[in-house]
């Protein structure tokens, strides 16, 4: 039971940088939840056992035979100390998650608010960065060379709010992740990721016109969210 409660924890991972924000606080109720109830089997270890016996016991004295009939009454007296536990368990279960909610009301509260003007910086710079990314693309370098350094740029600006790429996510897959949140289309910047797979991944040329392209379509996209401010 301590194991497969260690099991449950890890896969929950509540803390992995890939969640949002509310999906680690729910992953975070619910690691806590488990992790009670690892510490409770830890602690007590034969509970499951105890559990699976008293049962045993209250079958026989339910039989009515003479000499299971004091077997039946230690089983009663099992069966307060079982309830004793679960309740103690329930209480704890129920500490945790009151304390949960009221370390984490306040983001529930401001949590739109907030979103909001977090938002609106993720946009903010993420304008500044695709400035850079048109330079980069529009300069005379080797256009492979190009595309991969300006992906390296747009994946920092997304690691730097918190949207880092998971080790199963394609840089595609990441980014279309990772610009659900914004207001304008995110097509452009996703055509980069296209772009970079093919320049990192493969030994398909990347041609100055599929640069240039590249960078006119980053250029909408910058005028797009110039006009969100």
């Amino acid at each position: 039971g301590a194991l497969l409660g260690l099991a449950l924890l890890v896969m929950v991972n509540p803390f992995s940088s890939e969640w949002t924000e509310p999906e680690k606080q729910r992953r975070g109720g619910i690691g806590a939840g488990l992790l009670l109830v690892l510490i409770f089997l830890l602690w007590n270890p034969d509970f499951l056992e105890r559990f699976a016996a008293n049962n045993d016991v209250l079958g026989a004295g339910e039989a009515g035979t003479p000499g299971d009939i004091g077997d039946a009454d230690g089983g009663a007296v099992e069966t307060v100390a079982q309830a004793t536990d679960v309740l103690l368990l329930v209480i704890a279960v129920g500490v945790a998650g009151a304390l949960w909610y009221f370390l984490t009301r306040s983001q529930f509260v401001s949590g739109p608010a907030d979103q909001s003007a977090a938002d609106e910086l993720f946009e903010a710079d993420l304008a500044t960065a695709i400035d850079q990314l048109m330079v980069t693309l529009n300069d005379d370098s080797d256009p492979r060379t190009a595309v991969m350094q300006s992906y390296a740029l747009l994946e920092s600006v997304l690691a730097s709010h918190g949207s880092i790429r998971a080790a199963h996510e394609t840089p595609t897959e990441h980014l279309q992740r990772s610009l659900q949140r914004l207001r304008i289309d995110a097509a452009p910047l996703i055509r980069l990721g296209e772009l970079y797979e093919v320049a990192r991944f493969s030994d398909q040329e990347i041609t100055v016109d599929q640069e240039r392209d590249a960078a006119r379509s980053l250029q909408s996209a910058r005028t797009a969210l110039a006009s969100l401010a």
